[in-house]
C-alpha cells in the first residue's frame, strides 16, 4: 500500500493516457512531480487515470497542477473522488486571483492621519529639545572659556574699543557669566 510515487505515459490510438500510482505525499515529493512534468512536456491533450494513488496531499496536489501546466482537464480525470475533489479546490485557488489591501476609508483614514501628525510632531519636539540642549552646552562653554578654536580668546573688545559696531556695552563681568555657567 504504501508505494512511492510513480507514473506512466501510455500512446494509445485513443490518445495519452498518463497514470499515477503510489503514495503522492510527505517529503519528497517533488521530484516525482518534476519528473512528471518533462514528461508531460510537449503533450498538448492528455486523460488522467489517478484510481493507482493510495494517498495525496495538498502540496503534491498543487505541484501536480503545475507540471500539467494548467492542461489538466478534470472532466477527463478518473480516480477517487475525494483525490479528483482535492484536485478541484486545488486548482480552483491557484487559478485564484489575490485581492490587494483595500486602502482605509472615512474615519479610520482620519485616524490614521491624526495618528500620523502626532508621531511626526513628537519627533519634532524631540529635535528641538535636542538642539536646545546642545545650544545651551556651546553657550555655557563659551561663557565659562571663551575661547576660540586657535586659542584666542573669543571677546567683542579689542584695545579698549568694541570690534563690531553694533555693541557698545562694557564687557560681562564675571558674576554675570558665573549666573550664566550656573543655570547651564
Amino acid at each position: 500500500m504504501d508505494q512511492p510515487a510513480q507514473f506512466r505515459v501510455n500512446r494509445t490510438s485513443d490518445g495519452v493516457l498518463v497514470g499515477l500510482t503510489g503514495r503522492w505525499s510527505g517529503p519528497g515529493i517533488d521530484k516525482p512531480c518534476k519528473d512528471l512534468a518533462h514528461g508531460l512536456s510537449g503533450l498538448s491533450g492528455f486523460d488522467m487515470d489517478l484510481s493507482g494513488v493510495d494517498r495525496m496531499d495538498t502540496t503534491a496536489a498543487y505541484l501536480l497542477i503545475r507540471a500539467t501546466d494548467g492542461r489538466l482537464d478534470l472532466s477527463r480525470t478518473q480516480g477517487r473522488p475525494e483525490v479528483i475533489r482535492l484536485l478541484e479546490l486545488v486548482s480552483k485557488a491557484s487559478n485564484a486571483k489575490i485581492q490587494g489591501k483595500r486602502p482605509p476609508s472615512g474615519f479610520h483614514e482620519l485616524t490614521i492621519r491624526i495618528g500620523r501628525g502626532a508621531i511626526d510632531l513628537y519627533r519634532e519636539f524631540i529635535d528641538t529639545m535636542v538642539f536646545v540642549g546642545h545650544l545651551l552646552v556651546v553657550l555655557g562653554r563659551l561663557t565659562i572659556r571663551p575661547q576660540k578654536s586657535d586659542g584666542q580668546p573669543v571677546s567683542p573688545w579689542q584695545n579698549g574699543q568694541a570690534s563690531t559696531p553694533y555693541r557698545s556695552s562694557p564687557p560681562p563681568r564675571f558674576s554675570s557669566v558665573l549666573s550664566l555657567g550656573f543655570w547651564v
